[in-house]
């Protein structure tokens, strides 16, 4: 059994826990992005739910799951992988041939403000 316990959960975390019914393919335009996809991230963001991206930025939260600071951006161990070595118990040295690795799953986060999403990137931001 795979169990995944969130003491307590909130509404939301249990709406996002859920199987979905099915899925729906939407090709979405620019016109659709501007209109519909940008306000409601923009939304989010106003919201202040995501104050756990900034967290993580300052390293304020889930320290044990850093494995790269860089002055750009930020690699955590995404919680989704769940194969991984304990964080607190073992060192980082062991995790380089840890058999855990072939399942690897991390989380990139880039520090810059102003990048909501994949099309806020510009040619300015790759080196």
């Amino acid at each position: 059994f795979n169990v995944n316990l969130f003491p307590p959960a909130t509404p939301y975390q249990i709406s996002r826990a859920m199987p979905s019914l099915g899925h729906t393919l939407i090709q979405e335009t620019p016109s659709l992005y501007k209109n519909v996809v940008q306000p409601f991230i923009q939304n989010v963001i106003d919201s202040g739910s995501i104050s756990w991206i900034q967290n993580l930025i300052e390293v304020k939260k889930e320290k044990e799951r850093l494995l790269v600071n860089h002055e750009e951006f930020i690699i955590n161990i995404d919680t989704k992988w769940r194969s991984h070595p304990p964080p607190l118990t073992t060192p980082r040295e062991e995790w380089l041939n840890h058999p855990s690795t072939v399942d690897l799953y991390c989380l990139g986060i880039v520090k810059a403000s102003g990048i909501a999403t994949l099309r806020d990137l510009r040619q300015k931001h790759v080196p």
